[in-house]
């Protein structure tokens, strides 16, 4: 059942902590920030929702200000626990909010039908990004775990993520700040920089770049040097410590 309806200004840049009794989703289409809770800050950008349960304390803040469409009420889809939950893939059910606060005026029943969709369709997003992340931690510790062998296949084991090779790519970039194969060569020029390390102006380069997972020499020198700044001879000179 709706019981509440409302947009914020454009330009707002802070919504004073408060609570209710009630479930209130928030839908950010302009801004970036973050809301604060009892539960610590969760970012939003525009795109992103955040569900928020009955009697958590909470306000939104922004530096450049923001725009929001907040809708409260007790949604029969919602299911969650005393936290609160962000959805940033949440485009699709945009659509909704909007139609929702453009009806804000119509009869309950029609609203009550609108939420009851504008919430399932966020549950169903909520949940689509917790399988995205748990296959991206999949592949984390896949890589991790491989790091040191020169035949693991970065393509491989994205495939076997289920998703389409690219997408899966993109959205482990988009968790991880970083491409799986920047993530892989990061762990591999990290346990070279300890081999050299240990055995100084004495390392091999064949054997290093060998046992950290390369298996072209010329290759671990060019990466190597993308990643530290300087060529594995003269790290190993230097005496270098990370």
């Amino acid at each position: 059942m709706v019981k509440s309806i409302s947009i914020t200004s454009p330009g707002v840049i802070c919504y004073p902590l408060h609570r209710h009794s009630f479930c209130e989703i928030m839908y950010y289409t302009k801004g970036t920030g973050f809301l604060k809770t009892e539960y610590g800050d969760y970012p939003f950008s525009p795109g992103t929702a955040i569900i928020v349960p009955p009697n958590v304390l909470h306000g939104s803040v922004s530096e450049s200000g923001f725009k929001n469409i907040s809708v409260g009420g007790s949604f029969d889809n919602i299911i969650i626990g005393d936290k609160p939950i962000s959805v940033t893939s949440a485009a699709d059910a945009a659509v909704l909010g909007g139609l929702i606060y453009k009806n804000r005026f119509s009869s309950a029943e029609y609203l009550n039908i609108l939420a009851d969709c504008y919430t399932l369709s966020l549950m169903q997003a909520h949940n689509s990004d917790s399988q995205i992340a748990a296959a991206v931690k999949k592949i984390v510790n896949a890589i991790s775990e491989n790091a040191c062998n020169s035949e693991f296949n970065i393509a491989d084991e994205l495939r076997l993520s289920g998703y389409a090779e690219d997408y899966i790519r993109a959205k482990f970039k988009e968790i991880c700040k970083e491409t799986p194969t920047e993530f892989l060569n990061r762990l591999r020029i990290k346990n070279a920089c300890r081999i050299i390390e240990i055995y100084g102006k004495q390392f091999n380069i064949t054997e290093t770049a060998e046992s950290c997972g390369f298996s072209n020499p010329a290759y671990f020198s060019r990466v190597f040097k993308k990643i530290t700044g300087v060529s594995p001879n003269k790290y190993g000179a230097a005496g270098r410590r990370e």
